[in-house]
């Protein structure tokens, strides 16, 4: 989505290259704009502390910027210790992409060398978080289901939630969707774009030079892009532990395999 949007605005014959989507599209988490609030080095600091200055920092961020500023965050939009996780008072909108939980399962796996066991754990875990460190500063996701609530129930004017599945089997009509929101609807544009930033497109960049966002040895970053892999690589017991936590909101986004319908 952010290679997308990244060549829909920039225009030009050439895709983007997605080791340079940071300059578009930066992390809200990035430490390097939390540090001048803090003497400490951001790993040391108190999570509470990051809280109390997150809205601080977003303001920061929005004011380096005479246009609109696009944000990417992994935060599921709520408090902690009375501290919102984002500044609504600068939002002027956003996009959401929601996905099968039981192949977001996989995914996880694969990202942090995890098993598909402690995978499950995470997602289904109220209290999950990641960690502070030099990078970046830790971000709250709650459970899937938490996080997914979170983002789509959130009453706001200009709001765009896109399930991954429909990105993949709807790919026009979902993206330009996503690109109404930045006011462009022009399917000669939106065509163009999506061309420039396909999966196929963005693997080969990073087959050939690598990608930034990639933690440690995982696999390579843009690994599948497939729906339905958990046919294949889960049990139905495993199956069973993602439904039995999140079958409210995967029941709202027709997620539920027709199996395990109730």
């Amino acid at each position: 989505m952010r290679s997308f949007l990244c060549n829909l605005l920039s225009g030009g014959s050439k895709a983007q290259n997605i080791n340079r989507l940071g300059e578009f599209c930066n992390n809200e988490s990035n430490a390097m704009f939390y540090r001048p609030f803090f003497k400490e080095p951001i790993a040391e600091i108190d999570a509470v502390d990051i809280a109390m200055i997150r809205s601080d920092v977003h303001r920061a961020i929005a004011m380096k910027k005479t246009e609109t500023t696009f944000l990417k965050s992994h935060n599921y939009m709520g408090y902690y210790e009375g501290y919102p996780t984002h500044n609504l008072e600068l939002t002027a909108g956003w996009i959401y992409i929601i996905r099968n939980p039981l192949d977001v399962v996989i995914s996880m796996a694969h990202h942090y060398g995890v098993s598909i066991d402690e995978s499950i754990d995470f997602l289904n875990n109220e209290e999950s978080a990641t960690e502070s460190d030099e990078s970046n500063v830790y971000s709250l996701l709650s459970s899937w289901s938490t996080h997914v609530e979170s983002w789509t129930n959130e009453n706001h004017p200009l709001v765009c939630y896109v399930r991954y599945e429909d990105l993949l089997d709807k790919a026009i009509k979902t993206f330009r969707r996503a690109a109404s929101i930045v006011g462009i609807n022009d399917s000669g544009l939106i065509k163009q774009a999506l061309r420039k930033s396909s999966f196929d497109e963005m693997r080969r960049q990073e087959t050939k030079s690598g990608f930034v966002e990639r933690i440690g040895e995982s696999s390579l970053f843009f690994r599948e892009g497939r729906k339905d892999q958990w046919r294949q690589q889960l049990t139905p017991e495993q199956v069973e532990r993602v439904i039995d936590k999140n079958r409210v909101q995967m029941e709202r986004f027709k997620y539920i395999p027709r199996a395990y319908k109730s």
